[in-house]
């Protein structure tokens, strides 16, 4: 089959706001191929999936065309990416409007191949969304203390983890991974967990006051076309008061997206997480883990808050969000 030529149906804007086309090969003689469109529910309609239909249809009439709709429950179950990923699995990735999905199944590779290398030196390998960071948590045998009790990361570790992130990560990946950062616990901030074996037990947290994080992202993100963050809100599960709190895996495409990216690979936070938004729906837990939290790029770092805890009025400038004096 002709991958190019569906890929270039397939791109057709008439096909609307899919996320994921995967092509899959009959697993036996005389059963046909199926191409598997994965969509957010309530993004695509009729029209849509009647156009993907004919243009398939004109390539290969004998291939089976399967459209998923997928719920915001389904798609932020998984608790790490590895889990999430499980969930797109195909032969073949014929078309990949995020850009996401052909880098994630890179840095789960990478994961995978750095446990090796690493054996029980490496305890967790974590994603930062925001900042696209690389964060690998080491086993207590594998740091050092300094003389005032703290524990750290030996420099030779560090530098032998940056090459052999450098040698194992491929292009496009290394293209995407801003930093690279090897520590003795997880940092502040909010990640996601690449492989399950990341994943610690559930700790029983109290639910951060939604309502006020939701009121100040939409007073800030509203101005760069965002939109109202009620749905989200209803949509999706709230967002832990917790310095560490990890989120779900579908959070680590905000940091993999080719969305919002230049030519020379700089990523605008905003215009990744507003195009993931369009194919995703209105997602608050998307956003939360690209602007609240972790100190430097959260929405805190944007916002300046009055006596009452209530946004100052913003006013955006180019290059970034500016508070009046």
């Amino acid at each position: 089959m002709d991958h190019s030529r569906l890929t270039l149906s397939l791109a057709d804007e008439r096909c609307g706001l899919y996320f994921l086309a995967g092509l899959d090969q009959a697993a036996s003689a005389g059963q046909p191929d199926v191409l598997t469109i994965h969509t957010a529910a309530g993004t695509l309609g009729d029209d849509h999936l009647l156009f993907i239909k004919d243009a398939v249809a004109d390539i290969d009439a004998a291939l089976v065309v399967d459209v998923r709709f997928h719920s915001p429950k389904d798609l932020y179950a998984p608790e790490s990416l590895e889990s999430f990923a499980r969930l797109f699995k195909h032969d073949h990735v014929v078309a990949d409007p995020t850009g996401a999905f052909t880098r994630a199944p890179e840095l789960l590779a990478l994961a995978a191949s750095l446990r090796t290398e690493l054996g029980d030196t490496v305890e967790r390998v974590l994603w930062r969304a925001q900042d696209a960071s690389l964060v690998l948590v080491l086993a207590t045998h594998a740091v050092a203390t300094d003389f005032a009790g703290a524990l750290h990361v030996p420099e030779k570790l560090r530098s032998q983890i940056a090459v052999l992130v450098d040698e194992l990560a491929g292009a496009g990946l290394r293209h995407a991974i801003a930093k690279v950062q090897a520590v003795a616990a997880a940092p502040a901030g909010r990640y996601v967990c690449i492989d399950q074996k990341s994943v610690l037990p559930r700790r029983s947290v109290q639910p951060v006051k939604a309502a006020g994080i939701m009121a100040r992202l939409a007073g800030a993100l509203a101005l760069i076309g965002l939109g109202t963050m009620a749905a989200a809100a209803a949509t999706t599960p709230g967002v832990e008061e917790d310095a560490q709190a990890p989120t779900p895996g579908i959070t680590a495409l905000v940091g993999l997206t080719s969305l919002g990216e230049n030519a020379f690979g700089v990523r605008n936070q905003y215009q990744a997480v507003g195009g993931l938004r369009l194919y995703f729906g209105d997602t608050g837990i998307l956003l939360a883990s690209a602007f609240v939290g972790g100190g430097s790029g959260g929405i805190d770092h944007l916002l300046d808050l009055n006596d009452n805890g209530e946004s100052k009025p913003i006013r955006l400038a180019y290059g970034g969000l500016v508070t009046p004096a």
